[in-house]
């Protein structure tokens, strides 16, 4: 007879949880429209967004990895992030270039 309220019970927290990284992500999302790069101020403010919403550091965290590697852009400098397996492929489809050669 308990075990099905707490079903329900638990079931509302985790949906709350799952709205509550959402409307973070959402945040996280226009702190890095501008190409990626979080300045203090975004940082503070996603910081406040954070404790707003009662998440911890670490749900933070995985909101914030996982706009990066969408967005491909470091949120520190802004320049892309780019894999090494990308990377390996596009030299492989690039011939190299002779710099003793005549142009």
């Amino acid at each position: 007879m308990i075990a099905l309220p707490a079903g329900v019970f638990a079931s509302g927290f985790s949906e709350q949880m799952r709205i509550r990284r959402e409307e973070y992500r959402e945040a996280v999302e226009k702190a890095m429209d501008d190409g990626g790069r979080l300045t203090a101020r975004e940082r503070r403010a996603l910081e406040d967004t954070r404790h707003r919403l009662g998440l911890s550091e670490d749900e933070a965290i995985y909101v914030l990895e996982e706009a990066m590697r969408e967005s491909r852009a470091c949120p520190h400098c802004g320049l892309p992030i780019v894999h090494p397996v990308h990377e390996r492929r596009r030299r492989a489809a690039t011939p190299p270039v002779d710099p003793l050669a005549e142009s």
